[in-house]
């Protein structure tokens, strides 16, 4: 962009083409002090304070102009609930972000830029995630306002069936050599991969695949040569910066493995076994001289550097 610098004193005008900006005169308070000849109403942009001032010559000082905060932008990653399991695993909730250091989910670029606007409430929904067993289901959807996140595919019903799709897939399951060839669940784009393949077993064998990833595909299970289960791996989470603890996130579920109780650090896991899915969450990052402090939810506030993090575990809102 270019910028147009105030080098005199004259009267001008701005021909504004949306193209270019003003600039004030940039210096520090000992450069301000150092000035001579200062005219009544002169503009400059103190570096030290951050503040656009102006001199009054009739009391020889220099003002500050108060400004207050009418947008800022927002950091995100919200994460929906995982999928449920019924021996195959689940796939993860949908992994969306915009940390511009972080990746998004099925390995995409960050998100763009998410501005906010001062006094507008914006309304964060946490997805639970799927029940197990002969119930299992889907994960919920969790969201920041238009930011939506598929809750994860759950994994097959027995016998020989394919994974449900979601924000990442459910793994498959075949029994048996009449089962054939079962597909994993569909993942969506942006958000996660695909449930693992079952590429057929023996008579007395069960091949149950993993659920996909938010950071990878499902593993597939295929050609088991005996008896009981035959489980394969669910696909890899992804890591985020936005609250500076480095978790891995949203894994996939593993085939016919137990996986119980996984911990809201995991959010968005999909389940192993026949456990229900992890909840999701939401979490938001913005600079502290822009956070109102105003929520609901009970969301977990913390600070990291210059910026304040809140943690959403359950459903709430944040007013900008």
């Amino acid at each position: 962009m270019a910028i147009t610098k105030i080098t005199t004193p004259e009267l001008f005008n701005l021909q504004s083409n949306n193209t270019e900006g003003t600039q004030l005169p940039v210096m520090t308070i000992a450069e301000r002090i150092a000035m001579t000849g200062m005219s009544n109403g002169e503009l400059i942009f103190n570096s030290t304070t951050d503040s656009v001032e102006y001199y009054d010559l009739d009391a020889t000082a220099w003002y500050k102009i108060d400004y207050e905060i009418t947008e800022y932008e927002i950091e995100y990653l919200v994460i929906a609930g995982g999928g449920g399991a019924y021996y195959s695993g689940g796939g993860a909730g949908g992994y969306r972000t915009n940390v511009s250091t972080d990746t998004s989910g099925r390995n995409s670029s960050a998100e763009p830029a998410f501005a906010v606007v001062a006094g507008t409430v914006y309304t964060i929904i946490v997805g639970s995630g799927g029940t197990g067993s002969y119930n299992r289901s889907n994960g919920a959807n969790s969201s920041f306002e238009s930011i939506i996140s598929l809750g994860g595919g759950a994994g097959s019903p027995l016998w020989n069936n394919n994974g449900l799709p979601g924000g990442s897939g459910g793994g498959s399951n075949v029994l048996g050599s009449s089962g054939g060839t079962r597909s994993g669940g569909a993942g969506t784009t942006g958000q996660g991969y695909q449930g693992g393949a079952s590429l057929g077993s023996t008579p007395d064998g069960d091949a149950t695949s993993g659920g996909g990833g938010a950071g990878g595909v499902g593993a597939a299970a295929y050609n088991y040569s005996g008896s009981g289960w035959l489980g394969s791996a669910g696909g890899a989470g992804l890591v985020s910066s936005i609250d500076g603890l480095s978790l891995t996130r949203a894994r996939g579920g593993q085939g016919g493995t137990s996986n119980p109780g996984a911990p809201t650090a995991n959010s968005g896991n999909g389940a192993g076994w026949v456990d229900g899915g992890a909840d999701g969450v939401v979490i938001i990052r913005m600079k502290s001289t822009a956070y109102s402090g105003t929520t609901t939810g009970s969301p977990v506030v913390s600070i990291v550097g210059t910026d304040t993090v809140l943690t959403y575990n359950s459903s709430g809102s944040y007013t900008a």
